[in-house]
């Protein structure tokens, strides 16, 4: 079963970050979170406690959790879901 130790780790492996950053005082870049929560469930957690391990690592590496509205044609279609979430992780945090 992960960890939050196995979370961070897969939140700052290089290969669920991508190259996306965005304005902020501290350099920040995107994460591949479906790559993330895919990988801790293939370690043994459920959907839904992958996504809680994530979050809890992503709140101790001081990452953030940005909300925005789905513009059309974005992703799939989920009854009452109209948002989109973007991950964002400190760059000084990822693992080269």
């Amino acid at each position: 079963m992960p960890e939050i130790k196995d979370a961070v780790a897969a939140l700052t492996d290089p290969r669920n970050v991508t190259e996306k950053g965005v304005a902020h005082p501290r350099p920040m870049r995107a994460v591949k979170h479906a790559r993330v929560v895919s990988q801790l469930r293939k370690d043994g957690a459920g959907k839904a406690e992958a996504r809680q391990l994530a979050l809890q690592a992503l709140a101790e590496i001081d990452g953030e959790v940005e909300e925005h509205p789905k513009r059309a044609g974005q992703g799939r279609e989920i009854p009452g879901g109209d948002t989109v979430e973007d991950w964002w992780i400190p760059a000084d945090r990822i693992r080269w």
